[in-house]
């Protein structure tokens, strides 16, 4: 094996352990939210589970994506992308939600440049068929775990949804072709 060959393989094994710790990561964080969702009750416990995997779901599939298709201008990685060739990788692409967490303080200011002074909540305190506890628009974030959708609110009063059971299930089945791929790089 040539120098380069070999600095292609360890790079490609390196980026294959780091997308092997994403997904588990993004896993576990789907437990926290599934936990919380069904320890709801009188405190703010269970909300922290539901929001705080929510963000470390969103963190880790932004990751996995970048460990695929890189940044914008930059090329695919398709040596990875070619161990998982039998998987569609299209959900995984657009991390476009992790970034209105990231700039959820924007999302804020934008908030009270448009509405003011009016009564609001950062996050629904109900989930699932109370979902409407807060009157719309005073919601900045809310989840619904019946369809697995989480929708923020974007400027100019706009609603951004994400369907999270396409991303999930890829993650799950990256997860489940892991071990062929290790096996298939180490016989390079």
């Amino acid at each position: 094996m040539s120098e380069a060959s070999q600095e292609s393989w360890f790079r490609l094994h390196l980026l294959l352990q780091e997308l092997r710790n994403q997904t588990e990561l993004a896993l576990a964080a789907w437990t926290l939210v599934e936990a919380g969702v069904v320890a709801q009750g009188p405190n703010d416990a269970w909300m922290l589970m539901v929001w705080g995997g929510l963000q470390s779901f969103a963190t880790c599939h932004a990751n996995i994506s970048k460990l695929f298709f890189r940044v914008k201008g930059a090329p695919e990685r398709k040596g990875l992308i070619a161990l998982f060739s039998a998987l569609d990788l299209g959900p995984l692409r657009d991390r476009s939600m992790r970034d209105s967490f990231d700039h959820f303080d924007e999302r804020v200011e934008g908030w009270v440049s448009e509405y003011g002074g009016q009564e609001v909540s950062v996050q629904d305190r109900a989930v699932g068929s109370d979902i409407g506890a807060f009157p719309r628009p005073h919601q900045l974030r809310r989840f619904d775990p019946a369809t697995r959708t989480l929708i923020i609110w974007s400027r100019a009063g706009r609603e951004e949804s994400y369907a999270l059971d396409p991303v999930l299930s890829c993650i799950r089945a990256l997860a489940l072709a892991m071990d062929a791929a290790r096996a298939e790089l180490s016989r390079k």
